[in-house]
C-alpha cells in the first residue's frame, strides 16, 4: 500500500522528521540536520523521472557544508565540503544533477553519482534565493535577491568547450523585489509553465506560443507557466517565449507557492495565511446554459486577489490558522492536501475543498522552514526512529563527495569523466552527448573502452 508522507526540517532543531500526512505518525528522522529555507533537495533513486526519492540533500545553515543522507541510516550518507557557503540547492528530476547558489550571486552546478563539479558561474548580482529545474531538466531557473528570474539551458552549462561565462536563455526582470520562491510546472521546455514569487506584490503570466492563448479558454490542462513573488506580485510565464501573460496582486508579500497537480489552480503563502487562486473560471452565460469555462487574465492583464483580514467575503479562498509567517508549501500527489510550515514550528495539513486544518504536526522544536511530500521509502518500511536499516535491504545508491574544484584537462584525460547513464550505474567515458534542449534526452556518456 502506497503511503504518502511529509519530509519536514528546520533552521535550528537539527532533526528532521519524515511523517505520514494522514495519521501523523513519525517514520524515520535525520540527526545533524539545520538547513534554511530552500536549501533543501530531493533526488529520485534511479535516473528516471517518478521513481522514488533515494536521496536527501541539504545544504547547512551554518557552514560550506551540504550534507546528504540516504534512507539506510539516520546518521549523514555523505558529507561535502563546498567552495563556499550555499543557500539554496535543487536536484534534477531525474536525480543526476544538483545545483546550489550562493549568497554572492554564484552557482555551482554538480554530477551527483560522481562528484564531479560541472559548472559554476556568476549568475545574479545578488544572493540567489531560489533554484528549479524543469520538469523535464532541460533548464535551471534561478530567483534571486536582485529582483532577476534566469532561466539557463542545462545544455550549455554542462559545455565544457568554453570557459566563458554562459548567458540565460531568459533573464525575467518584471519584479522589483527579491524573489521568493518559484515553480515549474509540468511539460517540456515549450510547453511547461513557471510560477515564481516576489516581495514587490505582484504576480505575472507568460505565454511561449502565442498560439497557447487561445487554447486556454477551451483546455483543461494549463499551457502556459506561472511565475508568483513574494509580496503582492505573482507572474504566469511560459519557457517557450518568455511572454507575459497576467499579473497577480495580493494583499500581503508572498513567501511560498505550490502549484495544483492538474495546473489549474495555486496556492501563495502570504504572512500567516494561504491564498488559493483560480486559474480557470466559468464565464457568466447570457441565457440559460451553464457556461463556458475560460482561462484567467491573458494578454498581460492585472487580476486582484483579495481575502485579507478586512475582506471577510473572500475568506472563503483563505487558508487561516498559524500563528507565524509561513516558509513552505507542499500538495499531496492527488492535490486533496495542502501541507504549510512555519515559523511557529508547526506544519499544518489542510483540506483543500473544505479549506480547514485536519492535522497540525508539533514534533519540532524551532521555526520549520522546508516541507515536501512525496511516497513513503519501502526502506522505511520496517523503521521507526533512529532505526538503521541493513546494507543489504535495498539498492545502494552511487553517491560521492561533491569536488570543490572542476578536473583538469589532465586528469580527464587520465581518468576519464564519470557519468551516471541509468539505475545508478556509473560508467567511464572520453566524451559526453549531451541532450537536445525541450526534448526529454538525458545527458549521459559512451564507454568506449
Amino acid at each position: 500500500m502506497f503511503t504518502e508522507v511529509a519530509l519536514t526540517t528546520s533552521a535550528t532543531d537539527p532533526t528532521s522528521y519524515l511523517w505520514d500526512i494522514r495519521s501523523g505518525t513519525v517514520f524515520f528522522s535525520f540527526k545533524q540536520n539545520v538547513c534554511g529555507k530552500g536549501a533543501l533537495a530531493l533526488a529520485p533513486l534511479h535516473a528516471t523521472p517518478g521513481n522514488r526519492i533515494g536521496l536527501v540533500l541539504a545544504a547547512q545553515a551554518d557552514k560550506a557544508i551540504v550534507h546528504i543522507y540516504s534512507w539506510h541510516k539516520d546518521q549523514v550518507h555523505v558529507k561535502c565540503i563546498c567552495p563556499e557557503k550555499l543557500v539554496t540547492i535543487a536536484a534534477s528530476n531525474r536525480g543526476t544533477y544538483c545545483a546550489g547558489g550562493t549568497e554572492a550571486g554564484k552557482i555551482y552546478v554538480w554530477e551527483i553519482s560522481t562528484g564531479n563539479l560541472l559548472r559554476s558561474f556568476d549568475a545574479h548580482y545578488k544572493r540567489v534565493s531560489v533554484l528549479r529545474f524543469a520538469s523535464d531538466d532541460s533548464a535551471l531557473v534561478s530567483g534571486s535577491e536582485d529582483a532577476g528570474v534566469n532561466v539557463w539551458l542545462l545544455s550549455n552549462l554542462l559545455d565544457n568547450s568554453s570557459d566563458d561565462a554562459p548567458t540565460p536563455y531568459y533573464s525575467w526582470s518584471d519584479h522589483t523585489l527579491p524573489i521568493s520562491d518559484i515553480v515549474c510546472g509540468v511539460g517540456s521546455f515549450r510547453t511547461a509553465r513557471v510560477l515564481t514569487g516576489s516581495l514587490d506584490h505582484t504576480c505575472k503570466v507568460s505565454d511561449s506560443f502565442t498560439l497557447f492563448i487561445g487554447l486556454l479558454c477551451t483546455s483543461t490542462f494549463p499551457l502556459f507557466q506561472t511565475v508568483f513573488f513574494q509580496k503582492l506580485n505573482s507572474n504566469i510565464w511560459d519557457l517557450a517565449t518568455g511572454i507575459l501573460l497576467t499579473t497577480f496582486l495580493l494583499p500581503y508579500p508572498i513567501t511560498a507557492l505550490a502549484l495544483d497537480p492538474a495546473e489549474r489552480t495555486f496556492f501563495a503563502a502570504g504572512g500567516n495565511l494561504v491564498y488559493q487562486v483560480d486559474l480557470y473560471r466559468r464565464r457568466e452565460a447570457r441565457n440559460y446554459g451553464s457556461g463556458e469555462v475560460e482561462a484567467v487574465g491573458g494578454s498581460g492583464r492585472v487580476e486582484g486577489i483579495e481575502g485579507g483580514d478586512g475582506d471577510p467575503g473572500e475568506a472563503r479562498l483563505v487558508f487561516r490558522g498559524h500563528s507565524a509567517p509561513i516558509t513552505s508549501l507542499a500538495l499531496s500527489l492527488d492535490g486533496s492536501l495542502l501541507l504549510s510550515s512555519s515559523d511557529d514550528a508547526t506544519v499544518a495539513v489542510w483540506d483543500v475543498v473544505s479549506r480547514q486544518s485536519i492535522r497540525t504536526f508539533v514534533q519540532h522544536r524551532g521555526p520549520v522552514s522546508s516541507v515536501s511530500c512525496f511516497l513513503r521509502p519501502p526502506e522505511t518500511a520496517a523503521a521507526g526512529i533512529g532505526a538503521v536499516q541493513h546494507k543489504g535491504s535495498a539498492a545502494t545508491v552511487v553517491v560521492q563527495p561533491f569536488r570543490r574544484m572542476r578536473k583538469t584537462e589532465a586528469e580527464e584525460r587520465d581518468e576519464g569523466v564519470g557519468m551516471r547513464i541509468a539505475g545508478n550505474v556509473e560508467a567511464r567515458a572520453s566524451f559526453v552527448l549531451f541532450g537536445i534542449p525541450g526534448g526529454s534526452l538525458e545527458w549521459f556518456s559512451i564507454c568506449l573502452t
